[in-house]
């Protein structure tokens, strides 16, 4: 009997010292459900993370990161992306906060909001969805004036990705209320690239030396545009390796001049697979698009054109290798022909601009301004055309005006409306372009040097930021700083 009773409490001490420590543990460290580790550097949107054995994650995100959007524009779409389509409708809450304006006064929302929240739905088996925001045609933002859409919840099993805020900013009241008028001094020879700024009625020159190649920022697309402000040319090897490639493989071209304009006044090409795409199509680049798969991307041999809009000076030819890199940018390979070896320059993307540029003399450079700072530029430009035979011809041309990327541009006749009377009334019909040549050299005749302004024609521009404008170039410049006058389209 007292045998029993001991052990039995031998028992008891046993049973209230487990109870203690599990009580002491519990007072160190609280309770929480059994989470999945976090997912490791290597992970993506869209992979499966640990813990998902049954579900794929699918990410949420706004298709940019924001707009601005002029005061004679009066409507705004911000869109939402998946990664994937989804397998049964999504519905996403969206909180925003306003600066400066106030919702069903200053703007209102398709769908309306509710409470300061949106509601948007993104059907089965689609992978995108938007909405609208809308402000009164007679309102006028001041600047700083917009608001913060931010992605707060969404159904399972989506989750919300990186992009979960889309800033929207409406753009001050242009100050450009009259005819305003600027020579394009593109300095000796016309040789310098000349950028133009309408709403702020600035221009930039740069010297075609500053600069190789570009390297575009834009999404999952990797392209690569040549200088053609300085004549460039590229012809592809059958090659990837670029130590394999010698000096032979230069003469060989010059020697057929397959990679050579011919000499002054005409510049005729010898092909317009040397060149880029004058109408700025990136599905037209004399150099393919850069493949993730090394193998694929073959060694081109350049000649980099001349150190002037003229035939003074030709720069010493190259041979280069692009490939994409991991940080989800660039790495050029490049030599002087003759070379047994090669230096390399990585270069990132930036979507603050369209392109990044690379001089072969002095690395990563800032070329062009930002993708909503400049609308025009007048440059040198290999473009297609005809002889007078009616033959298809290639030929380097001075005094082209090109467009930026955002920006679209219709022509327009003075037989059917003039430049001074031309108003918003007149904007319906018209059909815009966003050809970098819609303007091209339309506006001028340039034959052995003699120099003919059309005064027949003028052009409609909608810049980056939707502002309108009407410009003509005049006759009151010259060859080299030809005089462009132009206004807001009211």
């Amino acid at each position: 009997m007292r045998t029993t009773t001991l052990r039995a409490l031998l028992l008891l001490t046993v049973i209230y010292l487990i109870a203690s420590c599990s009580k002491k543990e519990t007072d160190i460290i609280p309770d929480r459900p059994n989470l999945p580790n976090p997912p490791d550097s290597s992970h993506q949107p869209g992979d499966s993370l640990p813990g998902d054995s049954a579900i794929v994650a699918n990410y949420l995100a706004f298709s940019s990161r924001g707009q601005e959007i002029a005061d004679e524009i009066n409507t705004a779409t911000v869109a939402l992306k998946l990664d994937k389509p989804a397998k049964k409708q999504i519905t996403v809450t969206i909180e925003f906060s306003n600066k400066s304006i106030e919702y069903g006064k200053d703007y209102t929302t398709i769908p309306a909001a509710d409470l300061g929240k949106l509601k948007i739905n993104i059907a089965a088996g689609t992978s995108a969805s938007s909405f609208v925001v809308n402000v009164p045609a007679d309102k006028l933002f001041k600047e700083g004036d917009g608001i913060d859409f931010r992605i707060t919840a969404v159904d399972t099993p989506v989750r919300i990705g990186n992009d979960a805020v889309h800033v929207l900013r409406f753009l001050e009241k242009q100050s450009l209320d009259s005819l305003m008028k600027m020579n394009l001094n593109t300095g000796s020879y016309g040789v310098n690239k000349v950028f133009v700024d309408l709403s702020e009625n600035k221009q930039q020159a740069v010297a075609p030396t500053k600069w190789d190649f570009g390297f575009y920022s834009g999404g999952d697309d990797f392209r690569v545009i040549l200088n053609s402000s300085a004549g460039m040319l590229v012809k592809r090897l059958n090659k990837n390796d670029l130590n394999a490639v010698t000096a032979k493989d230069t003469v060989d071209l010059a020697q057929a001049e397959d990679l050579i304009f011919s000499e002054a006044p005409y510049y005729f090409a010898p092909s317009s697979a040397a060149f880029d795409d004058a109408g700025g199509d990136l599905t037209k680049t004399a150099i393919t698009a850069v493949s993730a798969n090394a193998a694929d991307n073959n060694v081109y041999i350049v000649n980099r054109g001349w150190n002037t809009g003229t035939t003074n000076g030709r720069r010493p030819w190259q041979k280069i290798r692009v490939l994409r890199n991991n940080s989800g940018g660039y790495t050029l390979q490049y030599a002087d022909i003759t070379a047994t070896s090669y230096k390399t320059i990585n270069i990132p993307k930036n979507d603050r601009y369209f392109f990044s540029y690379v001089s072969l003399n002095e690395g990563l450079t800032t070329i062009e301004p930002e993708k909503k700072q400049w609308d025009i530029a007048l440059t040198w430009l290999p473009v297609n055309g005809k002889a007078s035979s009616g033959e298809d011809v290639s030929s380097f041309q001075s005094n082209v005006l090109i467009q930026n990327r955002n920006v679209t541009v219709a022509q327009v006749s003075t037989n059917t409306r003039s430049f001074a009377s031309f108003a918003r009334t007149d904007l319906a019909g018209l059909a815009f372009s966003s050809s970098q040549i819609a303007i091209g050299t339309s506006w001028r005749l340039l034959w052995n040097g003699v120099y003919t302004v059309h005064k027949d024609v003028f052009y409609v521009i909608k810049d980056g930021n939707g502002r309108i404008y009407k410009l003509r170039v005049t006759n009151r410049g010259d060859q080299y700083s030809p005089e462009i006058e132009y206004a807001p389209v009211k």
